[in-house]
């Protein structure tokens, strides 16, 4: 812990993506090499391995760079909350978050601005997706819980494909 204005505060909170594993990308070289043994092939051959090379050569190299940078995907801080995709949103700014569960994507963690107009506060919420990180909701609620104490978090019904949007009507709090 270190003091920052004459009050203690907690070390940040980091979870990384679990990245692409070493099977993929083994995979992904595997039909680099395939493509690049179809160039001897004739015509055909060329114009399919060349397109596999532009294809799985850059999926190669890319997923191999994610797994050794391993860059951070969620930094929860006594500041804020940062996100690779949403950035930064300080605590001071956020009303609450919204928990949306059984969407298509996954689960997602809304966090709702400050507003005096509650429509445009929801329609303007930055939505952190879970998916990419191996653990449970409840574990990220309570990261965030330890360095914003005051935090209101709100489970929606779920998704619905249907028109109707009452889903914010049943919401139950959390923590």
């Amino acid at each position: 812990m270190w003091v920052s204005d004459g009050q203690m505060s907690r070390p940040d909170t980091v979870y990384r993506s679990s990245g692409p594993g070493f099977g993929a990308i083994l995979m992904c070289a595997f039909f680099s090499v395939c493509c690049a043994e179809a160039l001897t092939e004739g015509p055909i051959g060329l114009i399919g391995g060349v397109l596999g090379l532009l294809i799985f050569v850059p999926i190669t190299l890319g997923s191999a760079w994610e797994s050794i940078r391993r860059k951070p995907l969620l930094v929860i801080s006594d500041r804020g909350i940062w996100h690779r995709t949403s950035g930064e949103v300080r605590w001071d700014a956020i009303d609450h978050v919204r928990v949306r569960r059984d969407l298509p994507s996954g689960i997602e963690l809304d966090l709702v601005p400050l507003d005096r107009d509650p429509a445009f506060a929801q329609a303007a919420a930055r939505s952190i997706p879970l998916s990419e990180l191996q653990l449970s909701t409840e574990a990220v609620l309570y990261a965030m819980r330890r360095h914003w104490p005051s935090m209101v978090a709100y489970e929606v019904g779920g998704y619905s494909e249907s028109d109707d949007d009452t889903d914010d009507e049943h919401w139950c709090e959390l923590c």
